[in-house]
């Protein structure tokens, strides 16, 4: 698994621990008001790989993560197609993958896309 992948997946924990530690929706980017703050957590000084929650493969792209309750919703680029996934903050299952209407996609450079 590519380390970007594995940052948006660690990323996506501590969201999910903020989350469930003061009941609010990670709703855009830079969390709730866009302040970059989740109240009462503190985020850990080491990130270690084999303690994620959870690890599932995604498709590249450049979306900031939405967490709502026990969801979490974030865009990828598949073939020439977005595609909107759903993930199951608790244990990263894919719920349901949606791609958007064919349309002209910027394209996304492997190197410098999450």
């Amino acid at each position: 698994m590519r380390s970007s992948q594995l940052l948006v997946l660690l990323l996506l924990r501590v969201c999910c621990l903020s989350s469930e530690a003061e009941s609010v929706h990670w709703n855009q980017f830079r969390g709730p008001n866009g302040a970059g703050i989740a109240a009462g957590f503190k985020p850990p000084l080491k990130i270690v790989a084999d303690q994620a929650a959870w690890k599932t493969p995604l498709p590249p792209g450049k979306s900031s993560p939405v967490l709502w309750g026990d969801r979490v919703f974030l865009t990828g680029v598949e073939g020439d197609r977005l595609t909107t996934l759903a993930l199951d903050a608790n244990s990263g299952k894919i719920l349901w993958k949606r791609a958007a209407p064919e349309v002209p996609l910027e394209r996304v450079h492997r190197e410098n896309s999450v």
